[in-house]
């Protein structure tokens, strides 16, 4: 008997399976899950043949689909030229821009918190290779509808503790719960993977002997077996208390890795020993025995750590008892506080959908808008194609010759007399493909309009638009019906910086030294601390908590940066304006990287620097020669109006007209 019937028999069990996973052991939550797994791959069968469809489609190599009326005797897929508007269209509609993250803080006087959040995820950005993360996700969004991205902690990377790894999730790889259409609404799912059996053994432990099986949910339905590769299934689910657990397993039934929960911290302890307070003593995962008693350790997990240093983390702004004025001081996390561990209670996973679709997993796929024009425009691709190869020449003359045509480069025919020239006749026989012709360029107008791209946006001629003005009109409209996907791709973006956020909160131990451009400095090294995310803790059992309650945005603020025709031409017209004046243009085109402006600038500086320390000298000397008694000649010589006017000027625009006058004397 199964477990899952076993468990139906048995109140007291079903309830443990409704949610308390953490009360069956390994291998009857393999059994479980397995069941489970079963059940759902067969639900999304059909899914996973419509996504074999569409690659097929991409790639043009997908066999047309005959209708029922057709009776041409030839082979409907034996086309060699089409058009594949599949490819064309989807292929532009790719955007490389990668939205950069913006963040604001919800609570006062978390300014630097917040500029260190913004800092971390602007270099996650370079240091994670989001650009060829990008790159895939462009390309399946469009073609299946959804891709998936798992942030992952790698601890074999160049950092002490680790960093981030984008895995890009291909859809036929991961396959959901049945009849939930949204991911973090699920209670699991599954994740189909194909490794080596070497990275087995190297990652879990184990020798392998089973090979690989299911190779169209991991990308191998277009290669050859390989014994060397095994297929595992990795269960992500939701326990009773919304923590995210794993059991990940061979094929074949062998367990390889079962985590309660992802996001947990688990040590050592020894079942006998305990510290002088009457804790217990703790030992890192890697240690099996108790160095003071020799005992086996158990495997626990933990909730809060001791922090091993005073950290600041935020200010407070109070009134000087002395001077009564407004300051701000530092508000000090001391070393040896209750630190409770974060933890998301989130699916490590951040779907990207291309256009809503109701009742659905994932969103609406463009190859399936196309798939019906595409077909169509097979059909008539094979006709233009059987036109073009039956047109040819008719060659006639008089049965008494016996001609006889071969290949051959001369045609050697035997005549009695010039009359019997005259009667052989060649007659051409045109094929005509205009109809097809205009039909295949009307379905890919169908094409297109159903995604909303017209020719401006394509970069092609087009007739309708009579100037650049109605042309940018057309590819801003064009733009507007692809607003949709647009969103996501944003939507997206933020979902993804929140989790990585969320990644260094659980994983990250040291400070992570980071490379950022400063506006004062250049380029500078900072720091993130997770530890100056901390606020007090609302359960007295803990003295701090992280806090992650930060509004992240993904804004499209690299055009204009990555533009520096754009930011030159701005940066004059500012000065032209007199909005920023000739030192501060140059400043900005220092900044943005523009050949000698940091030379200009310090020569201009250095000058600047000169005027001043004659300006002063010339000062000094007139202060020097003029008494007070020619001073108060000089006034006194002076009407009413102009000694009011000077009396109201400061000192050194005073020297400045007394200066002149004694260049003029």
């Amino acid at each position: 008997m199964c477990l899952e019937k076993k468990k139906i028999q048995n109140k007291e069990i079903y309830d443990i399976y409704i949610g308390d996973f953490q009360k069956l052991n390994s291998e009857e939550k393999r059994e479980l899950f397995s069941e489970r797994f079963d059940k759902a791959l067969a639900q999304y069968q059909e899914e996973l043949e419509k996504i074999n469809e569409r690659e097929k489609e991409y790639s043009g190599t997908k066999k047309v689909k005959k209708s029922n009326t057709s009776k041409s005797a030839k082979p409907a897929d034996d086309v060699d030229v089409v058009p594949n508007i599949v490819y064309e269209l989807l292929e532009a509609e790719r955007d490389t821009t990668i939205p950069s993250a913006t963040v604001k803080a919800r609570r006062t006087n978390k300014e630097d918190q917040q500029m260190m959040i913004q800092n971390l995820l602007k270099f996650t950005e370079e240091e994670a290779d989001m650009e060829i993360m990008q790159d895939k996700t462009e390309q399946i969004t469009y073609l299946h509808g959804q891709a998936l991205v798992q942030p992952i902690w790698s601890e074999k990377l160049t950092y002490k503790d680790g960093f981030i790894k984008l895995n890009v999730i291909h859809p036929k790889s991961l396959i959901p719960q049945p009849g939930v259409f949204e991911l973090d609404d699920m209670d699991y799912f599954f994740v189909v993977d194909a490794i080596t059996k070497e990275k087995i053994k190297r990652n879990y432990g184990v020798n392998v002997n089973a090979g690989l099986t299911r190779p169209k949910l991991t990308g191998m339905d277009y290669t050859s077996q390989n014994d060397e590769l095994v297929t595992i299934i990795s269960c992500y689910y939701k326990n009773y208390d919304n923590t995210i657990g794993k059991i990940t397993w061979t094929d074949s039934g062998l367990v390889l890795e079962d985590l309660e929960d992802i996001y947990a911290r688990y040590v050592m302890k020894c079942p006998k020993c305990k510290e002088e307070d009457g804790t217990d003593i703790v030992f890192p995962l890697n240690k099996k025995k108790c160095p003071y008693c020799n005992s086996n350790l158990e495997k626990i997990k933990i909730d809060f750590e001791i922090l091993k240093r005073d950290v600041i983390i935020g200010k407070k702004e109070i009134t000087n008892e002395i001077s009564g004025q407004k300051e701000k001081i530092d508000i000090i996390a001391k070393q040896g506080s209750k630190i409770k561990l974060f933890n998301p209670k989130k699916f490590p996973f951040v779907q990207r959908i291309n256009v809503p679709k109701s009742f659905w997993f994932g969103g609406q796929s463009d190859v399936d808008i196309l798939s019906d024009k595409q077909n169509s425009m097979k059909k008539t691709a094979q006709k233009i194609d059987e036109k073009i190869i039956k047109a040819g020449s008719i060659v006639t003359y008089p049965k008494q010759l016996q001609a006889q045509f071969d290949n051959g480069t001369y045609k050697l025919l035997a005549i009695d007399s010039p009359d019997q020239l005259n009667q052989i006749q060649v007659k051409e026989i045109q094929a005509a493909i205009s109809q097809e012709i205009a039909y295949v360029e009307e379905l890919r107008k169908w094409g297109q309009q159903g995604l909303g791209i017209t020719n401006s946006f394509l970069g092609e001629s087009d007739s309708t638009a009579k100037s650049g003005k109605a042309k940018q009109v057309q590819i801003a409209q064009s733009s507007g019906r692809l607003g949709s996907k647009i969103a996501n791709k944003y939507q997206f973006y933020k979902e993804l910086y929140r989790q990585i956020l969320y990644m260094f909160l659980v994983f990250a131990e040291d400070p992570i030294t980071m490379n950022v451009e400063e506006e004062k400095d250049g380029e500078n090294m900072v720091n993130f601390d997770k530890y100056k995310l901390l606020v007090p803790c609302e359960d007295e059992e803990y003295d701090y908590e992280f806090d992650a309650a930060y509004i992240i945005k993904a804004e499209n603020v690299a055009d204009i940066s990555n533009d520096p025709t754009f930011l030159y031409e701005l940066t004059m017209s500012m000065i032209n304006a007199n909005v920023i004046n000739a030192r501060q243009g140059l400043k900005v085109l220092d900044k943005l990287g523009f050949p000698l402006a940091k030379t200009i600038l310090q020569e201009a500086d250095e000058e600047a620097e000169k005027i001043m320390q004659q300006q002063n000298i010339s000062n000094e000397n007139i202060q020097s020669e003029l008494t007070e008694d020619d001073l108060a000649q000089m006034v006194a010589n002076m009407d009413e109006n102009t000694k009011q006017n000077f009396l109201n000027m400061s000192d050194a625009e005073k020297m400045n007209i007394i200066g002149q006058a004694t260049n003029l004397v």
